[in-house]
């Protein structure tokens, strides 16, 4: 068994990042669809409506969160030159 190099630090980070971000992505979906599911069973009450709302523009920020984490972690990765 090869014991690990300093150089194998920034491919581990990269694996690292990909899983957490993969997770946070599922998470984030799963949340819009339980937001959409509020929205259509809301029956016209205006409180679960607002529930409703609140619960998909914050997944959808989430979303949009991750994404840019995303593109940050690969812009960073171009940079240093990890393939």
């Amino acid at each position: 068994m090869d014991v690990a190099q300093f150089g194998d630090i920034p491919g581990i980070v990269k694996k690292i990042s990909e899983v957490i971000l993969s997770f946070a992505g599922i998470a984030a979906l799963a949340m819009l669809i339980v937001g959409s599911i509020k929205f259509i069973t809301s029956s016209g009450d205006p409180k679960k409506i607002q529930e409703a709302k609140n619960a998909l523009t914050f997944a959808i920020i989430g979303l949009l969160v991750i994404l840019f984490s995303y593109a940050i972690i690969k812009l960073i990765l171009y940079v240093t030159g990890v393939s």
